[in-house]
């Protein structure tokens, strides 16, 4: 005697594992400080761009190079040890800077 069984929910098990990889990319996201910035900054005024997280507080630390005023910058880490820190893509250079405030819009934590 054959039994009949319920088939359904087994074309959903995709949208579980979807639903489960978007939680984890969004976690990693969080707990590594990687953003999204779809909005773009601008630089405002001159910005040092440094090698390391926090490398503004190392005298010996190495500078990437300097974000001109009118470059365009994607933000797309926040880091922090002792101070809050930002990591930048302005043209072709990637560097950490704490100077949130030198972009526009500004850098802010949200």
């Amino acid at each position: 005697m054959k039994v009949a069984r319920r088939e359904t929910g087994k074309g959903r098990s995709y949208v579980i594992w979807l639903g489960l990889a978007a939680v984890a990319v969004g976690l990693f996201g969080l707990v590594n400080g990687y953003r999204l910035d779809f909005e773009g900054r601008v630089v405002a005024k001159r910005v040092a761009l440094y090698q390391e997280l926090e490398g503004m507080l190392d005298p010996a630390a190495k500078v990437v190079g300097y974000a001109e005023p009118g470059t365009e910058c994607r933000l797309f880490q926040v880091g922090a040890k002792s101070i809050l820190n930002f990591r930048v893509k302005c043209g072709n250079l990637i560097g950490w800077t704490t100077e949130g405030h030198s972009f526009d819009p500004p850098i802010t934590t949200r």
